[in-house]
């Protein structure tokens, strides 16, 4: 099967690549680093510093090698399209959304910022998998921190 992954590098959007590049499927990667960024902008470091896709991707490709890595906004309508045309997925698995609370909390620039993200990286998802694979299955995926802590 051919899976799009929309935010690959992720907590979840990594597991999910090592998962089913062992069961040898055909995978497309896209990140664009957003999230390690918008940590530094809080100036929190991880508790390990993960190494950035194509390096981690060295090991992956040992046992299957038909992986391939975008670094792409999947808020860029138009990259989307071009991902989405020229490897025509059989299923996009979407993890493409800050869950940031604390970034957001900032101040209304940060607040804006994540929304935007996050709601025009599902726009742009929605609309180029109906206008141009309408039969491809969309798997929409998350962290808690996406909808903020419960009271």
């Amino acid at each position: 099967m051919k899976i799009l992954i929309l935010g690959a590098d992720g907590y979840l959007g990594w597991s999910m690549t090592a998962s089913l590049a062992k069961d040898n499927h055909e995978l497309i990667l896209v990140d664009n680093y957003s999230k390690r960024k918008y940590m530094e902008d809080l100036k929190r470091k991880p508790l390990y510093k993960m190494p950035l896709v194509p390096q981690r991707l060295k090991n992956l490709k040992k046992t299957n090698k038909k992986i391939i890595f975008y670094k792409t906004d999947c808020s860029d309508y138009k990259k989307m399209k071009a991902i989405i045309t020229k490897h025509k997925p059989d299923a996009v698995i979407h993890f493409a959304e800050l869950p940031s609370a604390p970034y957001s909390m900032l101040g209304a620039k940060e607040g804006w910022k994540t929304l935007q993200n996050n709601i025009q990286s599902t726009y742009n998802l929605v609309w180029n998998v109906k206008t141009h694979r309408p039969n491809c299955h969309i798997i929409k995926l998350g962290t808690m921190g996406e909808y903020g802590t419960p009271n």
